[in-house]
């Protein structure tokens, strides 16, 4: 009976750390997904107001909110 408990344990301690694994991995992928878009508009803007074009800010901004 003993063995058979321990393994059970032993199963259930995997499987927490393999559930908090999925986790980790789904919140660093959301992650990784804002910081590229939040790249991608500081560098969009960066580039149009370095050409000090308020139009092609306003466009990069648009199309950065309907594509997000």
């Amino acid at each position: 009976m003993y063995k058979a408990e321990t393994a059970a344990n032993r199963i259930c301690k995997v499987l927490k750390i393999n559930q908090e694994n999925e986790r980790l991995m789904q919140e660093y992928e959301r992650m990784a997904s804002d910081v590229r878009r939040v790249y991608f508009l500081y560098w969009s803007c960066l580039v149009c107001f370095q050409r000090k074009s308020h139009v092609n800010a306003l466009i990069v901004r648009l199309y950065y909110e309907n594509n997000t």
